[in-house]
């Protein structure tokens, strides 16, 4: 106990300042979270069967669902921050941190999934980062009843700081689910390390992943044009730095000032969100805990209907703060995810962006990301998915502004370009979603002050399938409107 108080408690008010956030996700993200999440409940089942049970927040639990949360329906997982896991269904820590978690919280859900991917005693095995069978009998309390997801909420707001809703149509899983599910993205503090500036961002998936978040945090090895053969990269990689954690890799929105500096050590502008430090080295604790580090608001965040099947989830924030102000007056995004409860058409997902530059001539960028070659006709971007058994469709209809210009880039040798120059990254496997191609929707004028309305639709990859009518509401200057199926909002 001595040594414990020596070496740990120290870093106590550190673990439960994140604790007492009520967090259902780990700041350090998809990876990494889990992989750091670990040790901290060795630490509370140290804790707790020696007889002090009281030092971490008990909100600590939430954070061990943030592994049945980002699951897909194919059973990968969505993407924030450095992920070195791609196309796996969760690092194998993900899952014995479950059965920890259980263990010292007396979970149902979280001792279920554990035994989804683990369900024979002989699965349980003994390493570094594994399961002893001493350990197993431990944590394995017989008398805490298994209890399964699909009793879960099918939109959760990860709450606190991290700002992370993932909302879906249906629990099922599968290769052939019918479930639809988005990843969206409000970060409202600044920490740096892991972290990407991805603010505003999402991510869809029906039938395969559609709009994605692209990027290599590792890379497989490749041969420059020069002949030299590049082993690998990782953390801190000139593709890490100047495109993975940019903002220009996510689906965010661009604002781009020539000249600006302010985005850590990478050495290129790409328009997007600034660095508090230099990036992307970590902010320390007294600043993490104190307002310098925020950067956005969230103002609002609804559900409406049955509260484990909404009919739609909204939220509204205010992300100014994650751009420079020499650029930014104002910047709020919007998101409204539609569950239509029909098979055909599964759901729609809405994103509303009010944003003013302090120069006109600042150009605003709408970014959309995907894995296949989309087509551009007009104000539509049909994204689909017919690799590795997938079978879906986005159809993106941009509403406003009623005059834009489209532009395709990628491909191959293409992909990771940021304003003329290549950030080179290759993956380590066929299978991963890197990313090879992305849309930029920009005002065909120039102004201050632009509102952007984009509707996405979802459905089977079929071409008999016709697409929903979307008509748009014009309320002037007070409101925009849309009607889809038989909605309206």
């Amino acid at each position: 106990m001595n040594v414990l108080q020596e070496e740990y408690f120290p870093n106590y008010p550190v673990m439960n300042f994140h604790y007492s956030r009520g967090d259902y996700f780990n700041r350090a993200g998809d990876d990494y979270g889990l992989y750091r999440y670990e040790f901290e409940l060795y630490l509370s089942m140290l804790l707790k069967y020696m007889g002090a049970d009281d030092y971490i927040n008990e909100n600590q639990r939430n954070v061990a669902y943030q592994s049945i949360i980002r699951l897909k329906p194919d059973n990968t997982r969505f993407r924030i921050g450095d992920i070195w896991t791609y196309g796996e269904k969760n690092p194998p820590e993900a899952y014995h941190m479950m059965l920890l978690a259980s263990g010292i919280y007396k979970d149902g859900y979280l001792k279920q999934f554990f035994f989804d991917r683990f369900p024979q005693p002989h699965h349980i095995w003994n390493s570094v980062t594994g399961l002893s069978p001493m350990l197993y009998l431990v944590l394995n309390d017989t008398k805490v009843e298994r209890r399964i997801r699909n009793e879960l909420p099918l939109t959760i707001n990860s709450g606190g700081d991290t700002g992370v809703i993932t909302a879906r149509t249906s629990w099922q899983q599968g290769k052939n689910s019918n479930a639809m599910a988005v990843s969206l993205r409000m970060p409202t503090k600044f920490y740096g390390g892991h972290q990407h500036l991805d603010a505003g961002s999402f991510e869809v998936y029906y039938k395969g992943p559609l709009a994605i978040d692209s990027g290599i945090y590792n890379s497989g090895p490749w041969t420059d044009e020069n002949g030299n053969a590049v082993i690998s990269l990782a953390y801190g990689s000139e593709h890490d730095l100047n495109y993975h954690k940019r903002t220009i890799a996510h689906n965010s929105m661009l604002i781009y000032k020539e000249g600006e500096t302010g985005f850590g050590i990478g050495k290129v502008n790409d328009g997007g969100q600034k660095s508090l430090t230099a990036y992307p080295h970590n902010m320390t604790y007294e600043e993490y805990a104190s307002t310098d580090a925020d950067a956005a608001e969230i103002i609002s965040y609804e559900t409406a209907g049955d509260s484990n099947k909404p009919d739609y989830t909204y939220v509204r924030g205010d992300l100014t703060g994650w751009y420079s102000s020499e650029k930014a007056e104002n910047y709020e995004r919007s998101f409204l995810f539609w569950n239509f409860f029909d098979e055909k058409y599964p759901g729609a997902l809405i994103v509303l962006d009010n944003i003013t530059s302090s120069n006109k001539s600042f150009k605003k960028t709408w970014l959309l990301h995907s894995q296949e070659k989309p087509t551009v006709e007009g104000d539509t971007v049909t994204i689909k998915r017919t690799e590795f058994g997938n079978n879906g469709r986005l159809i993106n209809k941009t509403v406003l502004p009623e005059e834009t210009t489209s532009t395709l880039i990628g491909g191959a040798g293409q992909e990771f370009l940021v304003k003329g120059e290549l950030f080179n990254a290759v993956p380590k496997s066929a299978i991963q979603e890197a990313g090879k191609w992305r849309v930029e929707i920009n005002p065909k004028k120039e102004s201050e002050k632009d509102v952007f309305l984009n509707v996405m639709q979802m459905s089977e990859n079929d071409d008999e399938i016709v697409p929903l009518e979307v008509k748009y509401i014009d309320g002037t200057d007070n409101y925009a409107g849309i009607e889809i199926k038989d909605r309206v909002v």
